[in-house]
């Protein structure tokens, strides 16, 4: 009888024990599925290259020296022969697949008037030779921007040479004329790609040369922003282990209260037993040997004390397990009257009371 209370007991507890590895199996897989259902997606890019080119053709005063009306890009040149300064920019932009973009751009002109060092500026100004167009790549790879600009280099000459004689400071003047491109789309920013040739002015008669800045970059755009991506696989796997979850910490909530209270109470039961009989029972430390002996069950324990009061013999206590299994019995010659105290009793009791 008592081992067969054991393993009910042992049965119990590893079905228990099943429950929470089933929980926590549910909780960590859960937990998976929740991370792994909501991810973002990397942002796409493209590659993509610019380069530029200038060209110029510095035309000449009418002079004694020169047959032709002007002289090409990379001479040099006597600053009073020169008449105007006729530049090309020309800007190229290729792009690995066809996308939109928009281009803006414009030209300037800054007159610079510094010391001899090029570190003190004495003056300077700003002059807007092209006012900002926009042209735009659409579905396209690649794109062609050219512009002309004719430098009227008279005119800045005089107000070069017209300041330093002026203010009688010791001078160097530049004129630099710059085209700004600056590219937009939906996702990307850029910094503004910049083209620059730089005139050098009140040189009187001394030789000079002009000296350029071109373009030759390579880069990433952005064609497509990072994306919260949903795995509605996952999101339903996930959502069936919540409420699975759910039910298992019900279930195991349940079972671990009906433990407690199904323990309290058969220890407050045996608590009164003792405290109420007390002159009548003698707890035994020792397990008792049911072989060889009859065994009559009695249900209540007043029936034990009608056995009692008849053979008047005290009634022996024993703990089988500690807040489950106790035994109220007498011995009389070969038969054993057994009252068994078992906390699984009081679990059924509780449900009846629900």
């Amino acid at each position: 009888m008592n081992s067969d209370m054991l393993n009910s007991n042992k049965s119990k507890y590893r079905i228990l024990i099943i429950y929470f590895i089933l929980f926590f199996a549910c909780l960590i897989s859960e937990i998976y599925f929740l991370s792994s259902a909501l991810y973002f997606q990397d942002a796409k890019t493209v590659s993509y290259s610019e380069k530029s080119n200038i060209d110029y053709v510095v035309y000449l005063k009418k002079n004694n020296f020169y047959e032709d009306d002007y002289l090409g890009k990379d001479m040099l040149y006597v600053a009073s022969l020169i008449d105007k300064i006729k530049i090309n920019f020309n800007y190229y932009y290729n792009i690995e697949s066809p996308q939109n973009l928009d281009f803006y751009y414009n030209i300037v002109g800054k007159l610079v008037i510094s010391d001899k060092t090029g570190k003190k500026v004495y003056f300077e100004k700003k002059y807007n030779l092209l006012s900002e167009k926009k042209v735009q790549l659409l579905s396209e790879e690649n794109k062609n921007i050219a512009e002309e600009i004719t430098i009227d280099y008279s005119y800045y000459n005089v107000l070069a040479n017209d300041f330093k004689a002026t203010y009688g400071v010791d001078t160097e003047s530049k004129l630099i004329i710059y085209m700004n491109i600056d590219k937009k789309s939906i996702y990307s920013s850029f910094s503004p790609s910049v083209m620059s040739i730089s005139i050098p002015l009140s040189k009187k008669s001394v030789e000079i040369a002009l000296d350029y800045v071109e373009l030759g970059n390579s880069d990433k755009l952005i064609v497509e922003k990072e994306k919260l991506k949903v795995n509605y696989i996952y999101v339903v796997l996930s959502s069936i282990l919540i409420i699975a979850s759910l039910i298992l910490f019900i279930i195991l909530k349940r079972r671990f209260a009906l433990l407690i209270i199904r323990k309290n109470k058969c220890e407050k039961y045996v608590k009164k037993l003792l405290n109420e009989y007390d002159r009548l029972i003698v707890e035994s430390s020792t397990s008792i040997s049911f072989d060889n002996k009859q065994i009559i069950s009695l249900k209540r324990f007043t029936e034990l004390l009608d056995v009692h009061d008849n053979l008047q013999l005290p009634i022996l206590y024993h703990v089988v397990v500690d807040g489950k299994i106790y035994y109220f019995y007498i011995i009389h010659n070969d038969i054993v009257y057994l009252h068994t105290v078992k906390s699984s009793d009081f679990e059924v009791l509780n449900e009846k009371e629900k």
